[in-house]
Order: structure tokens, then C-alpha cells, then sequence
């Protein structure tokens, strides 16, 4: 049997290089403060015992609060100098790799403010919508109609509701389907209007962004950014969420499209 050799990578590198300045800041940090309390704490016992005797506490006080004031100083220095010596690169890499992201967040807006929406969108096609002209949505049926009919076949795992006139009521969720019927074993052949009866489906469902045809993907992301359920955004002709939807944004696009 091969023997297989583990060879440390360089975030491992990094991280095990890390463990020992962990200790050193650590004894460093808790040494100090252990210091400055028996300070403090002998302190305290030579005023407690003088404090009969005005005319040695007027003596010992002076020199008490010198030590102090003279020690104090040196062991905060000492505990500065030290985890600054030992953990100024991790906060320059911290403060490095923080630049870097906002700089790449910046880069990607900038590039999602050059793209039109309605130039990437998914077009309110047939096979990737549901037509209810009549509203009746006891008839379609989670499995044969939108697991099986839609979802499965066309490998995707959302679905817009679009009414008589176009417009978009709702977006329905792969996951929340499997998981109701998972909930519901005793509903024969479930329904979208079994579905829709549970009111936590129902509010998700309607969480999407709406814009306008001009409206560019920036846009789109910040209907996405605004609202964590949010995962879509509906292109209509006006820009109204009761208008007639065109095509369809979703996150993974706006992902997709905003990496530089």
C-alpha cells in the first residue's frame, strides 16, 4: 500500500507559524497584568499597614507611588513593543486583504454599471415560467407539473408565476417545494395552492426586485442587497412590479457578472 506524504501548503505554513506568536502574545499579554496587580496589591498592603502612623505613611506614600509610576510605564511599553513585534505583519495583512476586497467589491459594481439588464436577462420563456391565465392554482401540481415538467428537466430551481397579463406573482423555490412535501405526506398530489396556503411560502415567494428596462445590473444587485430572501429580479416594461415582466435576473447572474 502507497504511503501518502502530506506536504504542508503555505496557508498551513502560516497558520502553524501562527500558533507560537498566539503563546508569546498570550504569556506577554496575562504576564503584564500579573505584573501591574502585585504591584497594585503590595501598594495596597503598605498604605493598609502605615495607615495608622501618619508620619511614615507621608514617607512610604511618595516612594510607593514612584514605583508605580516608574514600573507602570516600562511594562506597558515592554507589552506594546512586543505584540507589535510579533503581530504587526498579521494586522498589515489584515488591513492589505481588507483593501484588496473593497477594491474588487468597487471593480465589480463598476463593471455591473456598464451592463444593461435587459442585455443578460432570461426571457419569460414558456419552458422556464408558469402561465396561469385563470389563477387557479389547484391545478398544477408540485410534482408532475413543476418538479418533473420544469424544474427537473430543465435543470433549474426556481420558477416565475406569471398571471393573464404577464405578470410575475410569484417565484416559486425548489427547495421550499421538496421541503413541503417532506412536511405533508398526507396531501395526495400536492398543489401550488397547497402550497401557497402555508403563509411563510407565500411571503418568500414574493420576495423579488422589479426594474425597468433600461435599469442597469448594478441596479438589479442592489433589489438583491437590499432584502437577504431576495434571489430575483423581474425586468418589466415600466419598471412597476404590476407591469408586464420580460425577462428574469437572477443572484447567480449578478454573481456571475460582477467578477472581474
Amino acid at each position: 500500500m502507497d504511503s501518502k506524504v502530506s506536504i504542508p501548503t503555505e496557508s498551513t505554513a502560516q497558520n502553524d507559524s501562527s500558533l507560537p506568536r498566539q503563546k508569546i502574545g498570550g504569556i506577554v499579554l496575562y504576564g503584564g497584568m500579573g505584573i501591574i496587580a502585585f504591584l497594585l496589591i503590595i501598594a495596597i498592603m503598605v498604605l493598609y499597614r502605615t495607615a495608622g502612623d501618619k508620619a511614615t505613611l507621608d514617607n512610604i506614600f511618595p516612594l510607593v507611588k514612584d514605583l508605580i509610576m516608574i514600573l507602570l510605564p516600562v511594562i506597558s511599553a515592554w507589552i506594546s513593543t512586543v505584540i507589535a513585534f510579533y503581530f504587526s505583519r498579521d494586522s498589515l495583512n489584515a488591513v492589505t486583504q481588507h483593501a484588496q476586497d473593497i477594491a474588487t467589491a468597487l471593480a465589480g459594481d463598476d463593471k455591473l454599471k456598464a451592463i444593461l439588464a435587459s442585455e443578460v436577462m432570461r426571457p419569460m420563456d414558456e419552458k422556464f415560467v408558469v402561465m396561469q391565465r385563470d389563477g387557479n392554482y389547484a391545478e398544477i401540481k408540485l410534482y408532475n407539473d413543476l418538479l418533473d415538467a420544469k424544474m427537473k428537466d430543465r435543470n433549474i430551481t426556481r420558477l416565475p408565476v406569471l398571471d393573464s397579463n404577464g405578470v410575475v406573482q410569484y417565484i416559486i423555490h425548489q427547495s421550499m417545494i421538496t421541503e413541503f412535501i417532506a412536511r405533508n405526506r398526507n396531501i395526495t398530489d400536492p398543489t401550488l395552492q397547497d402550497l401557497l396556503n402555508e403563509p411563510t411560502c407565500k411571503a418568500i415567494f414574493t420576495r423579488f426586485g422589479v426594474v425597468g428596462t433600461k435599469a442597469t445590473l448594478l441596479e438589479a444587485k442592489k433589489q438583491i442587497d437590499q432584502d437577504r430572501e431576495c434571489q430575483d429580479v423581474i425586468v418589466t416594461l415600466s419598471g412597476e412590479r404590476a407591469a408586464q415582466a420580460i425577462g428574469w435576473i437572477t443572484n447567480t447572474m449578478v454573481e456571475e457578472k460582477s467578477r472581474v
